[in-house]
């Protein structure tokens, strides 16, 4: 992690920062001036002129409020102090949204959770009360990093950082003993390093959800990233090598995303022994078997802000020269296109997406990015998520700063006391800082920044983690005279959580589109569920909002009221027999998938023409789908030898995007 940067950044920290720069009159905070980070001027760069920003925000009323006050005082959910057989270092903190409320832990620095303790909330009272501490079958900590129905059967499972990972399936009394993600039981340790960061996706369009994991730690044989593929409902391979040789890095926030054209994956974290580290890997081919495979590219253009004010051996370098901490996409501009924000050493980089790559750098859009903090040194952000605060339809930023483990060790690198940051979108890449007004200022060492909607009344809430500091939980109780609600996809071809979902909203039948996507955020430690927050402004309801789900299917709902938590819920377009998607190649077992043409409505569409065939694997299906009164019926003919295979099925000549996988053992 950050703890391992290069030398010279330290150094640059420490020389850029001797004279503190003026108090900003916007925010309150010390402001950032050209004496914070290396001349643009003399480095060959150039900083655009800054537009005048003339829209205002609203008034947030109460803002958010801090439902943690008193959990200092608040026994046995407590910190160790930081001591000389830590090396100075702190524990550190982080949270989970569940549909009752949050699970809030600390972990050593080493990622080893130590507690978790679940919090309900009661919507009479409006506060937070302390459950059961969560634990697995042999007494530890859960130490979850995502919590959430992997497999479907109503039951909360966890996706656990220990400091390896591994995946807890939930039963009615609580957790199955934990098994590792490639399905070892126990705590096995065969994975180095230490993995900080995951995020959920379906990477090969199967319709079941895979997992991307993280490294937290330098290790130069290791790879930044690990994929999981799911072969099961309850099993996962390791499928890393679909990445190719790739050099090592730490990915301290992972995310499978689209960036314009490209389906991507994204690993943000530093550079590891001197290596390069790409950040950014596409989809550059299928192998035999259906696997996609992926390469790594470099949409950052060359003279992006975070290159010319670097040294010019440094410029053309990947991002992970600058200790990318955090990730988001969403559509700043409203041009219907996700664009793509990093937490980078020490500011924010924004980028907007284009078609084809490179992006163009929109970071200095304000003027130069840093923020410092009171001791005159730059604040160093971690994690970062767009969404709109005031509800008017353009999503805003807000950023966890906080010291990294080298400013623990060390007080020549510490930066003090630094903030959550709350940006309002005033159009064009411009922001106003609004984080008073929201009450988000408290001082502290932030860096992992989860979503959820506790209340479940559409407005996005907050838990803010931090190194030595208690977790934060900021309900959301902003007034701004503005509107919206909250989406939670469930899949049924699709992936379960829906990640990767396309969001129309039309506020007024006739009206441009809001557009968002599931699952647009990664943040160190912890990772959100991918609900979606619309803004609809002064209307209190949406006339029609449009899922295009990651199978490709286009459904509409209608009149959607503001101030609630909707529930979309896809309406099955294939569905797989048996549901294990496993049968016996020595028995010639055949497959069944059962295909039902929708409508936009999620009427069943009769009319439609139904092709399938076989694109990977020896498997072969006998006759054309044939219609049984209530679906298409799609019978796959299990092949002499075990292995798997992939079907691909065309609804009146367009193919589903979700292309399920058989296998035969």
């Amino acid at each position: 992690m950050r703890a391992a940067r290069a030398l010279s950044l330290c150094a640059c920290l420490a020389a850029c920062t001797a004279t503190p720069p003026p108090v900003n009159a916007l925010d309150g905070a010390v402001a950032p001036d050209r004496a914070s980070a290396p001349d643009a001027a003399t480095m060959g760069g150039d900083v655009a002129p800054v537009e005048e920003i003339t829209a205002t925000p609203p008034s947030f009323g109460a803002g958010f409020t801090d439902l943690t006050a008193d959990i200092d005082t608040a026994p046995p959910f407590r910190l160790e102090p930081p001591s000389p057989e830590s090396g100075g270092d702190a524990e550190y903190t982080t949270g989970v949204f569940t549909a009752a409320g949050v699970i809030l832990q600390r972990r050593s620095t080493s990622m080893e959770p130590r507690e978790a303790v679940a919090y309900r909330y009661d919507p009479a009272t409006r506060a937070l009360t302390r459950g059961a501490a969560l634990t697995t079958p042999d007494g530890r900590g859960v130490g979850a990093s995502l919590m959430a129905d992997l497999d479907r059967d109503g039951r909360l499972d966890a996706l656990t950082a220990r400091p390896h990972f591994e995946v807890l399936w939930g039963t009615d009394e609580g957790f199955e003993a934990p098994r590792s993600l490639d399905g070892a039981p126990g705590d096995p340790m065969r994975y180095e390093p230490s993995w900080a960061s995951l995020n959920v996706d379906d990477l090969d369009d199967d319709g079941w959800l895979d997992v991307i994991v993280g490294a937290s730690t330098c290790c130069t044989t290791c790879r930044e990233m690990k994929l999981f593929l799911r072969t099961g409902p309850r099993a996962f391979a390791d499928r890393s090598d679909l990445l190719g040789d790739a050099p090592a890095s730490t990915g301290v926030a992972v995310m499978s995303t689209a960036l314009g054209a490209d389906r991507a994956l994204v690993a943000m974290g530093d550079p590891c022994g001197g290596q390069d580290a790409p950040g950014f890997y596409r989809r550059a081919s299928r192998d035999a078997q259906g696997y996609p495979r992926y390469a790594p590219f470099d949409p950052i253009p060359a003279d992006a802000y975070v290159r010319i004010m670097s040294p010019k051996p440094e410029r053309r370098r990947p991002i992970t020269l600058w200790s990318p901490m955090g990730a988001a996409v969403a559509d700043l501009d409203g041009d219907g296109r996700d664009d793509f924000g990093v937490s980078l050493n020490f500011y924010v980089g924004r980028f907007q997406v284009r078609e084809a790559t490179p992006f163009a750098d929109r970071t200095t859009a304000n003027g130069p990015p840093t923020l410092v903090a009171a001791a005159g040194r730059p604040m160093i952000p971690w994690g970062l998520a767009y969404l709109d605060l005031d509800q008017d339809g353009r999503p805003d930023e807000v950023v966890a700063h906080g010291n990294d483990h080298s400013a623990m060790v060390d007080p020549a690198y510490a930066v003090g006391p630094q903030r959550v940051r709350a940006l309002w979108n005033a159009g064009n890449f411009r922001w106003v800082d609004v984080t008073a007004a929201l009450r988000l200022d408290r001082l502290g060492q932030w860096r992992s920044l989860t979503l959820g909607d506790l209340e479940g009344d559409g407005d996005a809430d907050l838990i803010v983690g931090g190194l030595g500091e208690m977790p934060r939980v900021y309900r959301n109780d902003a007034v701004t005279g503005r509107h919206g609600f909250s989406l939670r996809l469930r899949g049924a071809t699709s992936n379960t959580l829906g990640v990767g979902a396309r969001v129309e909203v039309y506020v007024r039948e006739g009206d441009p589109p809001r557009r968002y996507v599931a699952g647009g955020t990664a943040s160190p430690f912890a990772a959100s569920e991918p609900l979606v927050f619309v803004g609809l402004g002064e209307a209190t309801r949406a006339a029609r909002v449009r899922v295009t789900w990651p199978s490709g299917l286009a459904q509409d709902v209608a009149d959607l009221a503001a101030g609630v938590l909707h529930t979309v819920v896809e309406p099955a377009l294939l569905a797989v027999e048996p549901p294990s998607r496993h049968l016996s190649a020595a028995a010639r077992d055949d497959a069944t998938v059962r295909v039902t043409p929708r409508n936009p409505d999620g009427s069943v569409r009769r009319g439609a023409a139904v092709t399938a065939t076989v694109t990977a694997g020896a498997a072969r299906i006998e006759q054309p789908p044939m219609w049984d009164g209530a679906a298409f019926v799609v019978r796959l003919r299990a092949p002499s030898a075990p292995g798997s295979s992939v079907v691909e099925v065309r609804v009146d000549g367009a193919p589903v995007a979700v292309r399920p996988r058989v296998w035969w053992d």
